[in-house]
């Protein structure tokens, strides 16, 4: 049951009071306690009904208004509205006053909460705030000038964040309830002007402030015009010295002798967002920033949306302002990154579609703006300069046929870690930072699905001579790879095993990323046999295997590999995945694979002991794969005394431990 009070005068004590049930029905009017008459449905209520008070002065009550735009009760005494009632003169302006507040409070938290991020943006909704708090300040007073200059400001402001997807559509209900609160209190004032109620305040503060509106209206009219009309129109020179601050080198020693290298994103105080394919399975690259290199490491890694971010302190950029929503067709769009190491290059062109993925989540960009490799994780921004994607990949058989992962990925990026599979498996190899790129003429003769179907069934040996003859077989056979038909799948995996090492062109990765996420068996053997086939560089792609799938026969494999690798790089994914793996079995694999490590694997177990004793478990496992590094481990012998302080298990798999090495080195 709703009640409300009201006085008959202003000023007066409050002795008319009105209740109602769910949906206006029962409505009751009672004055110093006495019933005066009930209404009893919403219908009777519209239609209004007229009290006699104790003074004989007649109440009118009346429900005005549609029911979806906020209806009103309509309450009058002898035709004037009662104090305090919605059609109050003095209610409805000092809701609009309080409503020129709120959009001001709210303009001061969204700076706040955007000074980390975008200081220029932030700065200039700080201005908005204060140019809102001083118009609420005169239509409190009220100002008729002041209520229309924050009407008018408002609704340029909504249309224009609607223009360019700053407004959601759903906030929208919520900025025409504030409208209609303006509305009705610049109502309100004209009708207290017309009774005489509000006299035009007198002195020269006064009409010096009376000024103040006008100049504030010019002044708002003037940002938004520079905001959003100029701000999508920017020209390209200043586009880019708008964003060039925000976008970094990114370069990590990759295995063999060349190093691989691509672009970022700086989207916080040191935060860069990447490609997850630029960084690899490195844990630490190094970033190239205004004429200097830092120093940086991998935090999280997505390989599902080919994402990375990286943590590089003290790097002085200026984060990018990010726009969540993804452009529409036929918008245009500047790419900004470092393709063939060439620092801060701009290209120039449309979105020419929007393709979906499989989880339902934002599409991928497919743009014109022209892309190379070492593009790889630049930035993809709106005619605002708002980064709306991260450039990914390009189709080198079609023309600007290049790809964007949509910045709205972002938003849950460091909730999905380790998920399988991922755009990788889609992608073309990244060229060496500094290789030429030719254009590659497409592929000729029979395709290789027709020479995997019924030819290799008549004749394996003629089939395999027919593809190694081909120009790009490895690029054909990894496009088989992904046939729904699994005989062609097994037969590509074998083409590819029997290829020539300098024919493959990089196909490990492929047959790995298509076996992690095969479920046939049999599939999945030639899969498994073809990498291993591929010696070093298979071990290598293997060893992605540890990260990317959720099978444990496959995580077998991949550990498996990382201990062939012996590398310092594979020792330290050994180490990691050691510390947090909790299948017994997975564990007993990585201790046997960590074991030939010698004093690099002592050392990096060393560091994954700095958090003992907090995960008992996982330090026990530790400590025991020290003892099976024997003489090498000699290193870790003062941590290990160290952690016989504690009780338990802890304090006995470091006394095995020592007793092992000490075993080991012959003392």
């Amino acid at each position: 049951m709703a009640t409300q009070r009201f006085s008959l005068r202003r000023g007066a004590p409050r002795d008319l009071e009105l209740s109602w049930g769910f949906g206006y029905r029962n409505f009751t009017v009672k004055q110093r306690g006495r019933l005066l008459g009930t209404i009893a449905s919403r219908a009777e209520l519209g239609a209004g009904r007229t009290f006699t008070l104790d003074d004989k002065a007649t109440l009118s009550v009346r429900l005005v208004g549609a029911s979806w735009l906020a209806p009103e009760l309509e309450l009058l005494r002898n035709g004037v509205a009662l104090p305090g009632s919605a059609l109050d003169p003095f209610t409805r302006l000092s809701a609009a006053s309080n409503a020129v507040f709120v959009v001001a409070g709210l303009s001061l938290l969204v700076a706040l909460l955007r000074f980390g991020s975008d200081r220029g943006e932030a700065i200039g909704m700080a201005i908005f705030s204060a140019l809102f708090l001083l118009l609420g300040f005169l239509t409190r007073r009220g100002s008729l000038a002041a209520a229309i200059t924050a009407l008018v400001l408002y609704l340029l402001d909504a249309l224009a964040g609607l223009a360019t997807g700053v407004v959601a559509p759903g906030a929208i209900f919520v900025r025409g309830f504030l409208v209609l609160l303006l509305v009705r209190g610049i109502l309100g004032i004209r009708e207290l002007r017309r009774r005489g109620l509000l006299p035009t305040p007198e002195g020269r503060l006064w009409r010096v402030l009376a000024w103040v509106p006008a100049l504030c209206a010019l002044a708002g009219l003037s940002m938004l015009a520079n905001a959003y009309l100029g701000g999508r129109g920017t020209d390209a020179s200043t586009l880019f010295a708008r964003v060039a601050d925000s976008v970094v080198v990114v370069v990590r020693d990759g295995p063999g002798s060349d190093d691989s290298q691509g672009s970022g994103i700086v989207v916080g105080a040191g935060r860069v967002i990447t490609n997850g394919h630029v960084v690899g399975q490195a844990r630490q690259v190094k970033v190239f920033f205004g004429g200097r290199e830092w120093p940086a490491r991998v935090v999280y890694r997505d390989p599902t949306r080919d994402l990375a971010e990286l943590k590089v302190d003290g790097l002085p950029a200026t984060p990018a302002a990010i726009r969540p929503q993804v452009p529409a067709v036929g918008e245009r769009v500047y790419a900004v990154g470092a393709p063939q190491g060439l620092e801060l290059t701009l290209s120039e062109g449309l979105v020419s579609s929007l393709r979906s993925v499989d989880d339902g989540s934002a599409p991928l960009i497919q743009t014109s703006a022209p892309i190379s490799p070492g593009s790889s994780g630049g930035g993809l921004f709106d005619e605002a300069g708002r980064l709306v994607g991260w450039t990914t990949f390009q189709l080198a058989e079609g023309q600007n046929l290049n790809f964007a992962v949509p910045a709205g990925w972002l938003a849950d990026f460091e909730k999905r870690q380790g998920m399988p599979g991922g755009l990788e498996f889609f992608r073309e190899d990244e060229r060496p930072a500094q290789a030429a790129v030719a254009p590659e003429p497409a592929p000729a003769g029979r395709p290789v699905l027709e020479i995997l179907g019924a030819s290799w069934e008549q004749d394996q040996a003629a089939a395999l001579e027919e593809l190694a003859a081909r120009e790009f077989v490895a690029r054909e056979l990894a496009q088989a790879l992904r046939s729904p038909e699994g005989r062609h799948r097994t037969r590509a995996a074998e083409a590819l095993a029997a290829l020539p090492a300098d024919r493959r062109g990089g196909a490990a990765e492929s047959v790995v990323y298509a076996l992690s996420n095969e479920r046939d068996p049999a599939v999945m053997l030639a899969l498994l046999n073809a990498a291993r086939a591929f010696g070093a560089e298979g071990d290598v792609a293997l060893g992605r295997l540890v990260s990317i799938s959720r099978d444990p026969l496959l995580r077998r494999e991949g550990v498996d590999a990382l201990g062939r690798q012996g590398t310092q790089l594979a020792v330290e994914q050994l180490v990691r995945f050691l510390a947090s793996e909790q299948d017994p079995d997975l564990r007993a694999a990585a201790r046997a694979a960590i074991g030939p490590g010698g004093e690099i694997a002592a050392r990096l177990l060393v560091g994954e002991l700095a958090t003992c004793p907090y995960r008992e478990e996982a330090c026990v496992t530790l400590i025991d794969t020290l003892g099976d590094i024997g003489a090498a481990g000699k290193l870790a012998v003062p941590r290990l005394w160290e952690l016989r302080e504690h009780d338990g298990a802890i304090r006995a798999a470091a006394d095995r431990a020592i007793a092992r090495i000490d075993a080991a080195a012959g003392r």
